[in-house]
């Protein structure tokens, strides 16, 4: 996992041979994937960013806080301009 600045405008921080888990999870969020995340998905790992991350955080909360399923499809749809935004 992956929670800090680092990657964020392309440094390379990470290294073929730290890649021998199954996930990638990167907390950052931005425009673009940060380096964290592009290696792993190239070598085949499953990869979360911190929009995914943000997403399953709500998800979460709605139905701890309601008693309801999360309405998700809503969810996502939500962070579209968000995600577009950053990107800007």
């Amino acid at each position: 996992m992956q929670a800090t600045p680092p990657g964020r405008n392309g440094e390379e921080v990470l290294l073929r041979r730290h890649l021998d888990g199954r996930m990638v999870l990167d907390a950052a969020y931005g425009a673009e994937p940060t380096c964290w995340c592009a290696p792993p998905a190239r070598a085949g790992l499953a990869v979360a960013d911190g929009f995914d991350l943000l997403e399953a955080q709500a998800a979460l909360q709605f139905e701890r806080l309601t008693g309801r399923p999360a309405p998700v499809d809503a969810m996502a749809a939500a962070l579209v301009p968000w995600r577009n935004a950053a990107s800007a």
